[in-house]
């Protein structure tokens, strides 16, 4: 007779992960019942402040920030990023740039995170900065899979277009450098490491290195089943004894601590991977109950104020609070669909699943969570014979060069699967409310195999570090470090902006 079906390991996660996504859901719907939440409906002060936000940043004939651009793929597929060159004011006008600075945005994110990154010091070498929407996002066209094969491809073509672009003569003092946060951090670094040709220098700011968090997380796991096995054990041998020491078993639960912060601090990325139409519902829940709760946590946390503001400027901050909640709305909704008959000086518009997705009640949220739910992270991506091409193009040219200043196209690094092969540099704000360091970092050093490569904590900020007084300082600092020829010491100039950051790894 067959013995029974054993369950895989696959099969017993994918069941783990649908449970605790349903039981996520219906905590996540009580917290919005009882906080009121879920009766709460836009105001119309508040609908006027979105409107005029979204006009800010989505008005594709304004100037404010940069000039709206449009990249159109081989597949006719429209990408939407702001461009400036930066400094503006320069005592050689004529000089052309020899540097480009791409800004990789995260989620509920668009190229609005950028925006105060979007001029460099007087001082600064002049750069183009070029701030992305990633697909899907903000006035981004949706790509028709969201896995490595198409995703990756995609971003290979947007930044050797750019390339070619803003750098049009190859030369030895051209300096590219990929700067990103949270999801654009994670893409940067699967980048650096399987496409390292592309830039001579990544920053990234509180992100997961998918490789050293598995490997982290399967350490503690393994070690605190290890821990549990030995005290049965002994329990077995002598009851009386260990049932009262229990000393062992509370290091394995220690040691495990990490996993669950980190499984608790994940729960909306199980509810992104229910069936649909439940994340959708999830996102619009209580007036996008779930966007609100991100956007708290991206405000500039507390301690870059001295004191809190006087009671006669509390109707000025209440004003100014509203505006700063409406801005990031704009940012995580895009384009209204008011905005997308706007034109570019050049009659540029925007793409249509960017009106269809400003059309939605739900903004386009079922897009956007596609990066969790299609494996781009995870999935191994094969990478096509154009994008080796182009790769291998890049590195000759590198070579030809004589360019061996730290160029990551000149050579990579050994190290554990998934390992960065070009220079990085991990910019970590540590009350981070979506990632636990333990998971994240721990190790970091391993896969940070190329000389040239820091971690730097930074024990006050949050998950949006780069949106921080604190954290904008120290990633300016760090990308003019890269971009003035990285011949000084990093570490000198970061602690000379008066912070209490920590250099974690520094080779």
């Amino acid at each position: 007779m067959a013995g029974s079906p054993k369950l895989s390991p696959r099969s017993a996660w994918d069941f783990f992960a649908l449970v605790w996504g349903i039981l996520c859901l219906i905590g996540n719907f009580a917290i919005i019942v009882f906080d009121g939440s879920f009766f709460t409906r836009r105001s119309k002060k508040a609908a006027r402040n979105l409107e005029t936000a979204q006009e800010d940043l989505w008005n594709l004939a304004s100037v404010k920030y940069g000039y709206h651009r449009f990249f159109e793929l081989e597949n006719g597929v429209k990408l939407h990023y702001v461009e400036r060159c930066s400094p503006d004011d320069t005592s050689q006008p004529d000089e052309t740039p020899r540097n480009l600075v791409i800004l990789l945005h995260g989620f509920p994110d668009s190229w609005a995170l950028w925006k105060d990154h979007l001029q460099l010091p007087r001082d600064a070498p002049r750069a183009w900065l070029i701030a992305l929407d990633l697909p899907g996002h903000g006035g981004s066209d949706n790509l028709k899979s969201y896995d490595p094969n198409v995703f990756l491809e995609t971003m290979v073509e947007f930044i050797i277009a750019m390339r070619d672009k803003y750098l049009e003569e190859a030369h030895t003092q051209n300096k590219v450098v990929i700067v990103g946060h949270d999801w654009g951090a994670a893409i940067a670094l699967r980048l650096a490491a399987e496409a390292h040709q592309l830039a001579d220098r990544f920053i990234v700011s509180n992100t997961v290195l998918l490789g050293l968090a598995r490997a982290n997380i399967t350490d503690r796991c393994s070690s605190a089943l290890k821990m549990t096995k030995t005290w049965l054990h002994r329990l077995s041998a002598s009851l009386r004894t260990t049932l009262f020491d229990c000393r062992l078993l509370s290091t394995a639960f220690r040691t495990l601590v990490p996993v669950l912060h980190q499984l608790l601090l994940s729960h909306y990325i199980f509810i992104f991977q229910l069936p649909h139409p439940l994340p959708t519902l999830y996102g619009r829940l209580g007036n996008f109950w779930f966007l609100r709760q991100a956007h708290s946590h991206a405000s500039p946390s507390s301690s870059s104020s001295s004191s809190s503001p006087p009671i006669q400027h509390q109707t000025t901050s209440t004003s100014a609070s509203a505006s700063a909640s409406a801005s990031a709305f704009a940012s995580s909704l895009g384009p209204s669909p008011t905005n997308c008959t706007t034109q570019t000086p050049t009659h540029a518009t925007y793409g249509a699943s960017v009106l269809a997705r400003a059309q939605r009640p739900d903004g386009g949220f079922p897009e956007k969570i596609r990066l969790y739910r299609e494996g781009l992270l995870a999935r191994r991506w094969s990478r096509s014979l154009h994008t080796l091409a182009a790769l291998q193009n890049l590195e000759e040219a590198a070579l030809t060069d004589g360019d061996d200043n730290g160029r990551s196209s000149v050579g990579g690094a050994d190290g554990p699967e998934g390992a960065v092969k070009a220079p990085c540099t991990v910019v970590w704000g540590a009350k981070d409310a979506a990632l636990d360091r333990r998971i994240c970092l721990e190790g970091m050093g391993a896969y940070l195999g190329v000389k040239g490569s820091q971690v730097v904590l930074l024990p006050e900020a949050g998950h949006w570090a780069v949106t921080e007084r604190e954290g904008k300082a120290v990633v300016t600092a760090c990308l003019l470090w890269s971009l003035q020829g990285e011949e000084d010491d990093l570490r000198g100039r970061v602690q000379a902006l008066g912070t209490n950051m920590k250099f974690l790894v520094d080779k």
